[in-house]
């Protein structure tokens, strides 16, 4: 109990060590090593999580919650096959396992099997349909999934809303001082305020605004979990207030004593996230945006920031939020700590072409899968570049291969590499000639990076928000020709520019150049656009405009 109590308050290393005493005390009792695989899943420390849901497994073969973090600690190590044969077991003797379900939907997207995971995820919900937990969650892993439209997804995060607000009473009042000119007392809500794609967009960004006399900035971290990022974020915002101890009444009542006039959720339904206090109104104006790209699906949420070109008019009606267009760009990217050269372009040292994509597997459906294997048929000798971390064990590379073999590539056409540390990650890029994008769910982290070491993307113009992540990227830096507008207008501009090594080499020695010059990593330019809309929502506010 003590050792789930230092879990609790993400304590890892006193955790792991109640947990070693407990089982100093008592080897062969599979609580306690279940428990230290709880927390290590819960850490994604994967290995040293397989080892104890291993041993107590082997304590407690019939025992569900063993059973349970076998197979995810199994699928987290990439041994994706015993991982399924564990979750069948488990579904086959509890059927009706929430939890079981919802990790087979998430084995099933890793592994490339988008429609068996649609099937698992409704299974989920069909179990135990108003917890919020499972609604979350799954509203996020839907995204990934091309077979659902906007308006499913809609629809399922305004349920969510709907299941968050029963029994709250809508606040309509507070204390703030209506002065239109004071400085705005602007708080953030995340669990990402670390190492992580969040964190590194919006680290520069901070440290503009909280330069900015017009602004008080308050920090509200979900998590105590801390690294070299996290400590750099604690010297720029002047109040940083953790709320992982406190339930969403409890931190809700505190931000609302900090008399905070805009709140900021960057996470929607990411890990971490804490939509249930946004759901108090503990701020006049809320805003959502950076973590999720797409709605909340709460009606307390007032605003989603997006770019000039991410929701088009016709669309804002798939949102509970108001769009709130920044004039340049919904991303500010910060510079990488580990400043990697950019690479000659590889095609004219080895003679032979390279695709490439860095982004998660979940985002390659079949679509993904056929559409790029048809490039890779046109282009004689080319091959594809992959690297993610579902390719750490064979079972992620052989699927994925299979994959691909059955669209008529052959296995030597793809190289296929699991994440490495950041410097050998960036430097990866230099190995490639063309990023493709994959579609719905394009890149924004991996775009950037990318355009950043000199290699550019090619995208396909989606339906929704998170569709357009790289194509708003692209118009901001005058990359149009690299946008297609349908599957077969993907496939043509891939083999085209891939027929032009000089434009594509000079692209390679001038793309970083471009991208530090534009909005794209203008953080001051940000900040005042930022500013700006602060000012203008309080000023809304005040008028007693609603969103």
């Amino acid at each position: 109990h003590l050792g789930n109590a230092l879990d609790a308050m993400e304590d890892s290393r006193a955790a792991r060590r109640a947990y070693e005493h407990s089982l100093a005390l008592n080897p062969v009792w599979h609580v306690s090593w279940n428990n230290a695989a709880d927390a290590a899943i819960g850490k994604q420390h994967f290995t040293h999580a397989y080892q104890y849901a291993f041993l107590a497994l082997a304590l407690a073969p019939e025992n569900e919650t063993c059973l349970f973090n076998y197979a995810h600690s199994a699928q987290g190590i990439g041994q994706f096959a015993l991982a399924r044969q564990v979750l069948v077991a488990l579904i086959q003797r509890h059927p009706d396992h929430r939890g079981a379900e919802r990790q087979f939907g998430d084995l099933c997207l890793e592994s490339g099997a988008h429609v068996e995971a649609l099937l698992h995820f409704d299974r989920a919900l069909a179990i135990d349909p108003d917890n919020l937990d499972a609604q979350s969650s799954l509203i996020f892993l839907n995204t990934y999934l091309g077979t659902l439209t906007q308006a499913d997804i809609h629809a399922r995060a305004r349920r969510y809303g709907e299941i968050l607000s029963v029994g709250l009473l809508p606040r309509n009042s507070w204390s703030n001082n209506r002065d239109l000119h004071r400085p705005l007392r602007i708080g953030f809500v995340s669990g990402d305020l670390r190492q992580h794609p969040v964190g590194y967009f919006f680290i520069a960004v901070a440290r503009a605004l909280g330069q900015s006399p017009g602004l008080e900035l308050f920090a509200y971290p979900t998590t105590r979990l801390s690294d070299p990022v996290t400590e750099a974020f604690r010297g720029i915002f002047a109040h940083w207030v953790p709320i992982p101890g406190l339930d969403d009444d409890e931190a809700a009542a505190r931000i609302l004593a900090d008399d905070i006039d805009i709140l900021m959720d960057l996470s929607g339904h990411t890990g971490r996230h804490r939509l249930g206090l946004f759901a108090r109104k503990p701020s006049p104006v809320q805003v959502t945006w950076l973590g999720y790209s797409g709605t909340t699906g709460l009606t307390q949420m007032d605003y989603l920031l997006a770019g000039p070109w991410d929701v088009p008019l016709s669309e804002e009606s798939e949102f509970t939020e108001a769009i709130w267009r920044l004039p340049h760009s919904r991303f500010c990217f910060s510079r990488p700590d580990v400043v990697v050269p950019v690479a000659p372009l590889p095609a004219m040292i080895t003679g032979h072409f390279i695709f490439g994509s860095f982004n998660n597997l979940n985002k390659l459906d079949d679509r993904v899968v056929a559409v790029w294997a048809q490039i890779l048929a046109a282009v004689p000798e080319a091959r594809l570049f992959l690297r993610a971390q579902q390719l750490s064990g064979e079972d992620g590379r052989a699927a994925t291969a299979q994959r691909f073999q059955a669209q008529g590539i052959s296995t030597d056409r793809l190289i296929l590499e699991g994440r490495s540390q950041a410097a050998d990650y960036l430097s990866g890029y230099g190995r490639m000639d063309i990023a493709l994008d994959p579609f719905p769910y394009t890149g924004a982290t991996t775009t950037i990076e990318s355009l950043w070491m000199g290699v550019p993307v090619l995208t396909l113009a989606g339906d929704r928000l998170l569709a357009r992540q790289t194509e708003g990227m692209l118009r901001a830096l005058g990359m149009n020709e690299w946008i297609a507008t349908s599957e077969a207008d993907y496939v043509d501009r891939a083999i085209r520019l891939a027929q032009s090594p000089e434009m594509l080499q000079h692209l390679r020695t001038t793309l970083r150049d471009r991208v530090e010059a534009s909005a794209l990593m203008n953080a001051p330019q940000f900040a005042r656009d930022l500013e700006e809309a602060f000012r203008g929502m309080w000023k809304r506010w005040l008028e007693g405009i609603t969103a």
